[in-house]
């Protein structure tokens, strides 16, 4: 299939979590919140700027600590330098 004759579609739609689904969704997002956190107070207390270096700081150290969740350091760094919300998960 040529690349030019890709489609994409978007779907709007809700979904209501069971109550085990709420629980893991509600501590991926506390775990997501302290990942943001820990990355925020590392810049501040090193007084960094740039977004390169506080990867190189923090990298490892969440990596080992958060090994069972979804991860992706680009996303959370995004997040913090632009306000925006991650929807990967």
């Amino acid at each position: 299939m040529s690349s030019n004759l890709l489609l994409s579609e978007t779907c709007k739609f809700k979904l209501e979590p069971s109550g085990e689904q709420r629980l893991i969704l509600e501590r991926l997002v506390a775990t997501y919140n302290d990942m943001v956190r820990k990355c925020l107070e590392r810049a501040l207390e090193l007084g960094m700027a740039s977004r390169k270096k506080l990867q190189e700081s923090i990298y490892k150290e969440l990596r080992a600590a958060y090994a069972d969740y979804p991860f992706n350091i680009p996303l959370i760094r995004s997040s913090i330098w632009t306000g925006r919300r991650s929807t990967a998960i």
